[in-house]
């Protein structure tokens, strides 16, 4: 976070406007396929047409529920990288051998690994830092 405004650190850090307004408000909501998270954010607007309050909500239980289902239920006999989208360390290694992926980004677009929670970032990083040793790829610049 070194690159963040002092202000931005603060709202990260301290957070304000966070949870519901009680009583008369606009209501707004909006929601992810791809992870499952879904925000709500409430508006109190004054006589003059602006912004008197405001509030969010973000609620991320639905990619958490689906993926402590997955986790219960996962058979499989290898390792279970991404378990937000149940992809495998074989379905990540087999993506990046057969279509030549180089970064996360390309990983995720191609299998899913990677777009829920994000907290497999770094198993996915040293899959395609394993790959790449394996090409004889010491130092890439695309990193």
């Amino acid at each position: 976070m070194h690159s963040y405004s002092g202000l931005a650190k603060d709202h990260f850090f301290n957070p304000r406007n966070v949870g519901a307004l009680d009583g008369e408000a606009f209501i707004g909501r909006a929601g992810s396929f791809t992870c499952g998270a879904v925000v709500r954010v409430s508006l109190r607007i004054d006589e003059s047409q602006r912004i008197a309050e405001a509030a969010c909500e973000a609620l991320l239980s639905a990619i958490t529920d689906y993926s402590n289902s997955v986790r219960d239920e996962w058979e499989g006999d290898e390792a279970l990288i991404c378990t937000c989208f149940c992809v495998s360390e074989r379905t990540i290694e087999r993506e990046i051998e057969t279509k030549g992926l180089r970064t996360i980004a390309e990983v995720t677009k191609a299998c899913r690994a990677g777009a829920g929670c994000h907290s497999c970032y770094s198993l996915i990083e040293d899959i395609l830092d394993d790959h790449r040793r394996s090409q004889g790829i010491a130092n890439p610049a695309y990193r």
